[in-house]
């Protein structure tokens, strides 16, 4: 899991407080903007991939637009799960052809992107992504049952939004 957000928030809301109560002589302001582009920099930078093609086999996906867009297909017969960055860019992720067994992960990290999920009729999605001035909409058909595979959405959506459909 990503602490990153956590920690800058904290480390801003100490250095603040500290200031307040004039243990310190420093504005937390100055330096409030370029570390939050410093950290969404360190974020895109540890999230890239080399591997461009549009359609897979393999049992993972990781897929990135920064200012632009991607269309990728998987077409495994055991997914397992990817990462999606989406920067000020699209991405659709089409898993229609894949075959979830029991459970898959997708970590999204989106920032004034959009990410469209296209997911198997039988899948069951639960979210436990973070999303901060955004939104997930589900559209999908849920899977029913106990034995219903599991598509299981984490990361951080950030005044960018995730839809998901069958």
């Amino acid at each position: 899991r990503s602490y990153l957000w956590a920690l800058l928030l904290i480390g801003f809301g100490t250095v603040y407080q500290l200031n307040t109560l004039k243990v310190i002589d420093f504005n937390p302001w100055q330096v409030f903007w370029p570390a939050i582009i410093i950290v969404v920099g360190l974020s895109i930078i540890f999230r890239q991939t080399g591997d461009r093609s549009r359609v897979a086999t393999g049992d993972s996906d990781d897929t990135s637009a920064i200012l632009g867009g991607a269309d990728h297909t998987n077409k495994s017969d055991d997914y397992k799960g990817g990462r999606v960055t989406a920067v000020m860019g699209g991405v659709k992720l089409d898993l229609r052809k894949s075959v979830i067994k029991k459970e898959a992960t997708i970590d999204i990290f989106s920032l004034m992107g959009g990410v469209e999920l296209w997911i198997p009729e039988n899948v069951v999605v639960k979210s436990k992504a973070a999303v901060i001035l955004g939104g997930i909409e589900n559209k999908a058909q849920s899977g029913e049952g106990k034995n219903a595979p599991v598509l299981y959405i984490t990361g951080q959506v950030i005044m960018a939004g995730v839809e998901i459909k069958s």
